[in-house]
């Protein structure tokens, strides 16, 4: 078929928010097979790296909908942009994903550590967060890569209270602020 050699996009709605386990939900209902996203993460497992993935099909309100959670996380880690990068060295992730997660984490850890008064090799990821992180990023990017998504779009972001590390990680993406009091959107 001579649209398979055609470039892919993927446009993500983010009216309801945006989290990184949102977006790897999002691939899964899109396509992505959830033995691909586990093949995509399991050099991470290898790696050392203690998490597992819960993905169902769910009902949010009238909508129904596919949710995934990370789970079985090591609570109460603390972790720097050093070990998270480690990790990924050692994971021996493809070139494709090590180097936009690489980017994604090391941007959000500047953003994050710019707001705490932190250097960004100083700031701590504490409970699961480091690795929700960690396992994210390297979901999305492998996902995209797995359906050969080169360009990804969104609509405006619905931010819900805003939140300033949020706010400069979305730059001058458009982004508004629609809920019932709640943050939407994590960096």
């Amino acid at each position: 078929d001579p649209m398979t050699d055609e470039p892919r996009l993927a446009y993500f709605d983010c009216a309801s928010g945006a989290s990184g386990e949102m977006l790897l939900a999002a691939l899964v209902a899109a396509g992505l097979l959830e033995a691909d996203l586990r093949d995509v993460l399991r050099p991470l497992q290898r790696a050392g790296a203690a998490f597992d993935l819960r993905i169902r099909d769910v009902r949010k309100g009238p909508v129904a909908a596919t949710e995934v959670r990370i789970v079985d996380q090591v609570p109460n880690v603390k972790a720097h942009i050093g070990d998270m990068l480690g990790l990924i060295r050692s994971a021996n992730l493809s070139p494709s994903v090590r180097g936009p997660t690489a980017s994604i984490l090391t941007r959000m850890v500047a953003a994050l550590a710019g707001h705490s008064g932190a250097r960004p090799d100083d700031y701590v990821f504490d409970g699961t967060s480091g690795i929700d992180s960690v396992v994210s990023a390297v979901g999305v990017s492998g996902a995209l890569a797995v359906l050969g998504v080169r360009t990804v779009f969104a609509s405006p972001v619905n931010i819900g209270i805003p939140d300033p590390v949020v706010t400069e990680l979305l730059g001058h993406a458009p982004m508004y602020e629609d809920s019932p009091g709640v943050p939407l959107v994590t960096p």
